[in-house]
């Protein structure tokens, strides 16, 4: 018998009555608006084979008796108010395939005798506040294709026999407290297509024998105190398609075997130590939508390899050490949404051909030793939300075209050699909640048009030898709240 009532709006609690139907092999009840507990009588459905009660309201412990429904292959119960611990009894389920518990609010250890479930495969219980380490004794469930432990409290370390899952090909265990190191056996888990372990306390080096496990195509190492290089053996991973290894305490230079990995569309290594110039081969990876290297201490010059990423939306290269002049090249880049190189050391102009990005929506360059004058197909640029290039060495007029940039939120030209008037046609910028142009020479009167920017909140003009008197329009910049004239 079947009891088949998922995806409605049922409301109220699961009836009592139910218990009776000790014949039912399946009972669908998920994506109602179900409320109350689930009560101990469901321990009475002793033929039932799927229980689905997931994505409803339900509160409470989950009974012991559920241990009492020795047929079950699926239990699904995610995505309620669930609380307290996970009954040990469903260690006593011993024909269930898949386990779904996560998306509750269950708290304490992981109950060791969900270790006697041998024919588990699908094992999934992120998304709690469960704590404890991770119970040594789950490697003896070899069936298990997929484990997810993420968004939880587990500490401790990551167990060495975890190569005993030798049919994973999804583990998370990310959003954890999990300390020490990477165990070198993960490298027998060679079926993995997603590995995650971002958001946890782990250290130590990144094991080399992590480029054995080429059927990956995710791998998040991001935000823990991982220490050492990255190793070369990353590059034999051709399956990536996103490589996160963000927020940690890497050195040693960027493998240029990176470069190999044709496949990716995300790499993130940002937030390191990491050193030495960036490999030309990162141009071999035309895949990628978003590159961050950003808050590392990289020298050297952009590669103009870089310019044969098309398909790149995010370049993120800011707070390094990197040298030269932007290239040229950067301008092929025509679906760039974010380009930033401030809190670097580059110099030189810059490059008009950047005025090919139309939908870039920040540019930000601040912070440079850049000369000569702002580009004027700049405002072409007409999506463009954030434009910082101050604290450069830019001189000759602010460009009229910038006034084309409706669009705009923040315009930072300030701590510059600008001169001349201050354009009028700056008035056309009525989203423009901040404005600096401090620092720098500019003369004349101060535009009348400024009075036009209703969202203006921060209005710099300190530090130039502007003439004349106040505008009266500025009173109607209601939304202003730091105004600097000295």
């Amino acid at each position: 018998m079947l009891f088949l009532l998922q995806g409605n709006q049922i409301r109220g609690s699961i009836p009592l009555g139910l218990g009776n139907l000790t014949k039912l092999h399946s009972l669908m009840l998920h994506e109602n608006e179900l409320s109350g507990e689930i009560l101990s009588q469901i321990g009475n459905l002793s033929s039932l084979v799927t229980l689905n009660l997931s994505n409803n309201h339900l509160v409470g412990h989950i009974p012991c008796e559920i241990g009492h429904m020795k047929h079950l292959v699926a239990l699904d119960l995610s995505s309620n108010d669930l609380f307290g611990k996970i009954p040990s009894s469903i260690g006593g389920l011993t024909e269930l395939t898949s386990l779904y518990l996560y998306g509750n609010q269950l708290s304490r250890q992981i109950p060791r005798e969900l270790g006697y479930l041998l024919n588990l495969k699908d094992l999934q219980l992120g998304i709690n506040t469960l704590s404890g380490s991770i119970p040594r004794n789950l490697h003896n469930l070899t069936n298990l294709t997929v484990l997810i432990l993420a968004r939880n409290k587990l500490s401790g370390l990551i167990p060495q026999k975890i190569d005993y899952l030798s049919n994973l090909e999804y583990l998370d265990l990310g959003d954890n407290i999990l300390s020490g190191s990477i165990p070198n056996s993960i490298e027998n888990l060679t079926k993995l297509t997603a590995l995650y372990i971002f958001i946890n306390q782990l250290s130590g080096h990144i094991p080399r024998e992590l480029g054995r496990l080429v059927n990956l195509v995710n791998l998040d190492l991001g935000t823990n105190t991982l220490t050492g290089s990255i190793p070369n053996s990353i590059g034999n991973l051709t399956k990536l398609t996103a490589l996160y290894i963000f927020i940690n305490q890497l050195s040693g230079h960027i493998p240029r075997e990176l470069g190999r990995l044709v496949n990716l569309v995300n790499l993130d290594l940002g937030t390191n130590a990491l050193t030495g110039s960036i490999p030309n081969s990162i141009g071999n990876l035309t895949k990628l939508t978003a590159l961050y290297i950003f808050i590392n201490q990289l020298s050297g010059h952009i590669p103009r390899e870089l310019g044969c990423l098309v398909n790149l939306e995010q370049l993120m290269l800011s707070n390094n050490t990197l040298t030269g002049s932007i290239p040229n090249s950067i301008g092929n880049l025509t679906k760039l949404t974010s380009l930033y190189l401030d809190n670097n050391l580059l110099s030189r102009h810059i490059p008009r051909e950047l005025g090919r990005l139309e939908n870039l929506e920040q540019l930000m360059l601040s912070n440079n030793t850049l000369t000569g004058f702002i580009p004027n197909n700049i405002g072409n640029l007409t999506k463009l939300i954030f434009l910082y290039l101050d604290n450069n060495q830019l001189s000759s007029q602010i460009p009229r075209e910038l006034g084309y940039l409706v669009n705009l939120d923040s315009l930072g030209l300030s701590y510059n050699t600008l001169t001349d008037f201050i354009p009028n046609n700056l008035g056309n910028l009525t989203e423009l909640a901040s404005l600096y142009l401090d620092n720098n020479q500019l003369s004349g009167h101060i535009p009348q048009e400024l009075g036009y920017l209703a969202n203006l909140e921060w209005l710099s003009l300190r530090n130039n030898a502007l003439t004349g008197p106040i505008p009266n329009s500025l009173g109607n910049l209601t939304e202003l709240k730091r105004l600097y004239f000295g």
